[in-house]
């Protein structure tokens, strides 16, 4: 969700300095191995998640090591609930159903669709949850995330419900009818000192704040953390994207993970004026960078939660090196070309996959028609077949062959 971080897997599993592989390590890893098997188990104990990765491709210590690594108690992955609403069809993720099944803490983006979705509201007083709706995301779950344990639900917007509780009604009618043992948790966002009702007037962003809740045995929600829940947010590996619905899908999962990017280096950014001027002996007030802004800075966190308040819009639609030119000009220059690198590297992926996209475009649309029948045939026999790509409906009804035939359109401009 927006602002909040995410962690690609080979990041997850990869060291911040990893030095170099040697023979003195080899050395090292085989004389470990050589320990009492007690001891060994307890050093995995203190091990971070790249070395236990690395540890479960050593036969002696694989089983061991997985244990620890799928187990670490601040790590969750992540699955938006709108998939599972819709049956948790391998055809409808880009994520590798394999390692899905090893998964024991899981993250549910629950976003508005969701409560759109199952929610029943005739009037102020007549208010319910369609359950129809509602099962087939747990057998969705319970089919792909068969190890897990934990399950934490994040609902990060504002949502009107018509019971006095600090969770909406819709989010409780699903936990509720879980029918797994989990220890599931919601992750919800909360106004201070807020009255019941609908709202009236803007939200002050201050006022708001992330809280941790568990639904008690007596159906209230208990508060398991009051100011934020820490924890490492991973995205899942994605599948081998083969043959030509692979391609097609590929382009707009790498794209997709190319936006995060582009977000991320927004916030990266605006953090790291904060820190330059406040993060030191002798703290420096600061006037905003944005130009025609007057604002000024005189403690740790001000320009953040200004840059959030009144330059949100900026920050949505602005593209990275428009926005980011004011506030890396404020920067010093070891760091400006470090951001100037990174925002490159955004452009260039996305450039590439965007004449990636446009040379299937092409070729759908030459003159003729041959190259557009080959096209159409490949993709829907592919989808007919390739267990990979099952939308869970006939072929010519799935939304993936729509997709597909909407963005070859001659007059869609998505690029």
């Amino acid at each position: 969700m927006d602002g909040e971080e995410r962690i690609p897997f080979h990041s997850y599993i990869t060291y911040e300095d990893a030095p170099p592989y040697t023979s003195s390590q080899a050395a090292l890893l085989s004389r470990f191995t050589q320990l009492p098997t007690e001891l060994q188990l307890r050093v995995l104990d203190f091990c971070s998640a790249p070395t236990l990765y690395r540890m479960m491709h050593i036969s002696m210590l694989r089983n061991e090591a997985a244990k620890r690594f799928w187990s670490q108690p601040d790590t969750y992955y992540l699955v938006h609930a709108r998939w599972l609403f819709s049956g948790g069809h391998a055809g409808y993720t880009c994520y590798d159903l394999s390692f899905m099944a090893y998964v024991q803490n899981v993250e549910i983006e629950y976003d508005p669709f969701c409560d759109n979705r199952i929610a029943r509201v005739r009037g102020d007083d007549d208010y319910g949850v369609d359950y129809d709706k509602v099962r087939p995301f747990w057998r969705a779950f319970r089919t792909r995330f068969p190890r897990a344990k934990r399950v934490v639900f994040n609902k990060n917007w504002e949502s009107w419900t018509p019971y006095d509780e600090p969770v909406a009604w819709t989010l409780k009618a699903i936990i509720e009818t879980c029918p797994i043992d989990l220890e599931i948790s919601a992750f919800a966002l909360i106004e201070k000192s807020s009255g019941r009702g609908r709202r009236t007037v803007r939200p002050v962003a201050k006022n708001w704040h992330r809280v941790l809740f568990r639904l008690a045995d007596d159906g209230r929600w208990r508060e398991v953390t009051s100011s934020n829940f820490d924890r490492k947010t991973v995205l899942m590996p994605p599948k081998r994207f083969h043959g030509l619905v692979g391609e097609f899908k590929g382009i707009l999962h790498r794209r997709d993970m190319i936006d995060l990017r582009k977000e991320g280096l927004r916030a990266i950014a605006i953090e790291a004026l904060d820190r330059h001027y406040f993060w030191k002996e002798d703290p420096e007030p600061f006037h905003c960078p944005a130009r025609g802004c007057h604002a000024y800075f005189e403690k740790a966190g001000q320009w953040t939660q200004h840059a959030a308040e009144a330059h949100m819009g900026d920050m949505l639609e602005a593209p990275p090196e428009i926005l980011l030119r004011p506030v890396l000009q404020s920067l010093p220059r070891a760091l400006q070309q470090d951001f100037e690198e990174r925002k490159n590297n955004v452009i260039e992926g996305f450039e590439a996959e965007k004449g990636k996209l446009k040379k299937l475009f092409s070729d759908w649309n030459e003159e003729g028609g041959k190259k557009q029948r080959e096209l159409e045939r490949g993709f829907i026999h592919q989808l007919d077949n390739d267990e990979a790509w099952n939308t869970g409906v006939h072929v010519y009804n799935s939304a993936l062959l729509r997709e597909f035939r909407d963005m070859m359109d001659p007059r869609w401009a998505g690029y």
